[in-house]
């Protein structure tokens, strides 16, 4: 079934503990877990607050756009080359 719609009514949504990845920005490419959603003046989801944690163990928390971020996908090299033979 398609629905359409105007690309501005769309807006990404993510829920507590999805692995995200920074897409803007100048953290772009990092990548986190979504531990809070925050919501703008008219109730509706405008950012996420994201937990990084760094190869040190240094725990980082920045709040982002959702429009900003995308979930992570981890691909799988053994797949990948499975796939591909």
């Amino acid at each position: 079934m398609q629905v359409k719609t105007e690309a501005y009514k769309v807006k990404k949504s993510f829920k507590l503990g999805e692995m995200i990845r920074i897409i803007q920005g100048n953290r772009s490419g990092e990548s986190g877990i979504v531990t809070q959603i925050l919501k703008n003046g008219e109730g509706e989801d405008s950012h996420a607050v994201i937990t990084m944690i760094n190869d040190g163990g240094n725990r980082c928390d920045l709040t982002v756009l959702l429009s900003n971020l995308r979930i992570k996908v981890e691909v799988d090299p053994n797949t990948q080359a499975a796939m591909s033979s």
